[in-house]
């Protein structure tokens, strides 16, 4: 897949047919668009074929693989319930993914080879439908060099495993790029809408109370300076945190 991701919107300098949309995303519109109507019209109603032919244009699918996060992941766990593979980025150690297969699930697929190991692995992730699945391709996360995948070890083991739990916990597990789903059409859509506030509780008001205590940090910047800025700035939030 490194081939066409490094091509997906963008021809460079390979000769090929021209179509509405550049690079191997364009090939890919005009193959079920036009190709396959024209080629193979009894497929229109194959539900497979309609699948793709609403995800090829619709940005939380295929129509949005321009947006990617390609990185060297820990492949710590399985969801029991089914629901993919729990996973951490190398470089980020604090953040959790949770990714589906396409066709073959993560986890399951490595334990086979490797059982009791967490290993680490080179993965791309893209969107499908309101969850983020990976490309199909693993590889051994070793800088290019041969050899089989890195292996945690067992104090790293227990570190991988205590944050997957913790961002469960908290709701913190990313599972879905949901900024791409806004305006498209998808089984899970996100909803965005305004939630009523409702008035300060007697704790909020004696929080309210002492911060105004606190007077403002100054301005940094001349007083000619169109975009001064606070030394210190503090957002404070009534909800959306779970400790």
């Amino acid at each position: 897949m490194a081939m066409a991701w490094t091509y997906w919107t963008d021809s460079g300098s390979h000769n090929v047919p021209k179509t509405i949309h550049d690079g191997v995303y364009g090939l890919l519109v005009d193959y079920i668009e036009n190709q396959v109507p024209e080629a193979q019209p009894d497929s229109l109603q194959d539900p497979q074929y309609q699948i793709m032919a609403r995800s090829i244009r619709t940005r939380a699918a295929t129509g949005g693989w321009d947006t990617r996060i390609h990185a060297d992941f820990w492949i710590v766990s399985d969801d029991p319930e089914g629901g993919g593979a729990y996973i951490i980025p190398d470089n980020n150690p604090h953040l959790v993914y949770k990714v589906l297969g396409v066709t073959n699930a993560m986890y399951p697929a490595l334990q086979r080879q490797f059982p009791g190991e967490i290993l680490k692995m080179s993965a791309t992730l893209i969107p499908w439908f309101g969850r983020l699945v990976y490309d199909g391709t693993l590889a051994a996360a070793t800088g290019g060099r041969p050899g089989p995948p890195p292996r945690a070890s067992a104090r790293l083991k227990e570190k991988l495993k205590q944050q997957v739990l913790e961002s469960v916990e908290k709701g913190l597990v990313i599972e879905r790029l949901a900024e791409l789903e806004i305006d498209s059409i998808c089984k899970d859509p996100v909803v965005i809408a305004p939630t009523p506030q409702h008035d300060p509780t007697t704790e909020e008001i004696k929080y309210l109370t002492k911060i105004k205590q606190f007077a403002p940090e100054p301005l940094l910047g001349d007083d000619d300076d169109q975009e001064k800025m606070f030394r210190v700035t503090w957002v404070f939030r009534r909800m959306g945190y779970r400790n």
